[in-house]
């Protein structure tokens, strides 16, 4: 009696550890990202938008990819993205709303801005390698300014939004032309 317990216990941890085996497989390959886009800029630095995918609200990554082989058939990266080898400028979670039409834009070779819906989202400054403005979760930064939760695409998050973010960024690059 005593053995056929062991046995069936053994049995049964195998089992579980498969099972759960199979499971992280699942949401593994549920998670991957999609190539969307790439700009370059007048000396070839390549830079590519991705749509991430799965289980969680859709996200869009920004690499430098322009020595990635097969960067347009890029599916998984390690997650989370933080000590990967592929260098992510940018990242930017879907709040809910605008997230038609996301696409990249080099601006006289100097800033790459991440829009969607119209909306400027993010900029990097190209030349000194460095983020400017981008938040990887709008809503939760909304809430941090304002002390109040952001309803998906009520009026005063989008005004909000075009404040601190689109207007903010055209500021930006505008100063940059003048």
């Amino acid at each position: 009696m005593w053995i056929s317990l062991k046995i069936f216990l053994w049995v049964l941890s195998i089992w579980c550890i498969l099972l759960i085996f199979i499971v992280w497989r699942f949401f593994y390959e549920l998670s991957y990202y999609e190539y969307l886009s790439s700009v370059a800029t007048e000396n070839g630095v390549r830079y590519s938008l991705y749509k991430e995918r799965g289980f969680g609200d859709t996200a869009w990554v920004v690499l430098e990819s322009s020595n990635i082989e097969n960067y347009k058939k890029v599916t998984h990266m390690q997650k989370p993205l933080i000590g990967y080898t592929f260098p992510m400028i940018m990242r930017n979670r879907n709040d809910g709303c605008n997230y038609d039409n996301p696409k990249l834009l080099i601006h006289e070779d100097t800033y790459l801005i991440f829009e969607r819906w119209g909306m400027y989202h993010s900029i990097y400054d190209i030349q000194k390698g460095k983020i400017i403005l981008n938040y990887w979760d709008i809503k939760q930064e909304y809430k941090k300014q304002t002390g109040y939760d952001a309803y998906e695409c009520s009026v005063e998050y989008l005004n909000w939004k075009k404040k601190n973010l689109h207007d903010k960024i055209k500021i930006i690059y505008r100063a940059e032309a003048h």
